[in-house]
């Protein structure tokens, strides 16, 4: 009841915000980050497990205290966190036990040099590893790459907190406190919380934790940007978790989507990464009491459909976009910011605005997307997916008769050719299976894990 009276009280909260955003035509020239450096300092009990045999008494205090803090954990979280934020101490709940919460206190910092001082350091010299996470969070989100994108942005204002988990964070989510889930990276819209417990210990890894915190920035950014409505029963299956591999949704798919093509690019080492993801898809179980159990399902025998609700699918189908159309970025914001306001949009959304706005482009277009779904659409899945027009229709002709063997007169005629130079750069097999694990609050249409 708890959980559902909270998407509730996130949904009303959410509707008042989009009410009281600029639209397309206020689009902002600049993004304004208030970044606060975080510290945990101790782990605070807020409430008890009572035995199964205490009082009624005791069960009735103990349900007071829950309902109390759960009132409590939902203004935090809620309102404080995205319109309230300050510095000094306060108290973080935590996601995993209702029982904790976390003394933290932050320091507003603008530039390198007060970040250093935040963290009792006077250069990056002296930082450890996870400080250094920190830092490349907060040149991304200080970076010319991420001012480009303001005008994709409806949002003038974005707070960025950089958790410093010290010695509390550990390399498994396994342990009490759980840390590193409770202060994984995620997007409320108003607000990105970043921390360095996912990162700390990928020095050596690929990509480094360095890499990977800066990427997340965008990704997390991406989702602050996006308007589009996540499902509020189990958006990520029954564990609550996604993998970049994984069949959800097709709009989870896309709004996840959405973000790894913002990290894409940005970074060749991402880019190969999600690329690789496409190998082979991840299913979960839907069947009770089988949560967290997955099956493999190779992409060459998996639907349209089931391709169209994997991540991997959707990021690596904007990034080729990307490549293959001049000025592919520009065209693919574009279609993006002037369906902002489709709230359940996924990836058919993008594509057909795209062809709508850039009609010329439409052969190389379907034959971008058609190649990446493995020329799986049957005719009804195409022009849902692309739309009916005159250029729509002519390359679905050629498309069926070159699956036919046949050639159409416009095939025939050379002027009708196009040369797509760097078509997909994915190549599908059933190895190197990547999945990318990502926490979900299940509450949010921004977080991201």
């Amino acid at each position: 009841m708890k959980k559902y009276c909270k998407s509730i009280l996130f949904v009303l909260l959410m509707l008042a915000v989009f009410c009281f955003q600029p639209n397309k035509a206020m689009a902002v020239d600049e993004v304004d980050f208030g970044i606060y450096y975080q510290t945990i300092e101790e782990v605070v009990t807020i409430n008890e497990d009572v035995p199964a045999d205490a009082s009624l008494w005791d069960k009735a205090k103990h349900l007071g205290k829950s309902i109390i803090n759960w009132g409590k954990k939902t203004w935090e979280s809620e309102i404080t966190r995205n319109f309230t934020l300050g510095e000094g101490e306060s108290l973080w709940y935590s996601k995993t036990d209702s029982n904790i919460a976390y003394k933290v206190k932050r320091t507003k910092v603008t530039t390198e040099e007060e970040l250093f001082k935040a963290m009792g350091k006077s250069s990056e010299d002296e930082l450890t590893y996870g400080q250094k996470c920190l830092l490349s969070s907060f040149r991304a989100a200080k970076s010319a790459s991420m001012e480009s994108r303001a005008d994709a942005s409806y949002r003038k204002n974005i707070k960025l907190i950089l958790t410093d988990t010290g010695d509390y964070a550990t390399r498994r989510n396994d342990t009490n406190p759980d840390v590193r889930t409770d202060f994984w990276p995620c997007s409320s819209g108003p607000t990105i919380s970043m921390s360095d417990a996912k990162y700390k210990y990928s020095e050596n890894s690929t990509p480094s934790g360095t890499e990977d915190a800066y990427t997340t920035t965008f990704h997390e950014y991406a989702h602050s940007m996006d308007r589009t409505f996540s499902l509020q029963l189990k958006p990520y299956g029954q564990d609550g978790k996604h993998y970049t591999n994984e069949v959800t949704t097709a709009r989870m798919a896309f709004i996840e989507g959405w973000a790894e093509y913002n990290e894409m690019i940005e970074s060749e080492v991402m880019a190969k990464e999600y690329q690789n993801a496409t190998a082979s898809l991840s299913v979960e179980s839907k069947k009770k009491g089988e949560s967290g159990e997955y099956s493999d399902l190779d992409p060459a025998e998996a639907t349209f459909e089931q391709l169209l609700a994997a991540e991997a699918y959707n990021c690596n189908t904007l990034f080729s976009l990307s490549k293959n159309l001049n000025d592919g970025k520009a065209k693919i914001t574009k279609a993006f910011t002037s369906t902002r306001w489709n709230l359940f949009r996924d990836l058919k959304t993008i594509v057909k605005k795209l062809i709508k706005q850039n009609p010329e482009d439409t052969e190389i277009i379907c034959k971008t997307v058609d190649e990446m779904f493995l020329g799986k659409m049957n005719e009804k899945e195409f022009y849902q997916m692309f739309g009916k027009t005159d250029e729509t229709k002519a390359y679905f002709e050629k498309r069926e008769a070159s699956k036919n063997g046949g050639e159409t007169s416009e095939e025939s005629t050379s002027d009708d050719k196009v040369e797509i130079e760097s078509t997909t750069d994915v190549t599908v097999s059933t190895e190197n299976k990547l999945t990318v694990e990502s926490e979900s609050e299940n509450d949010s249409p921004f977080d991201d894990n």
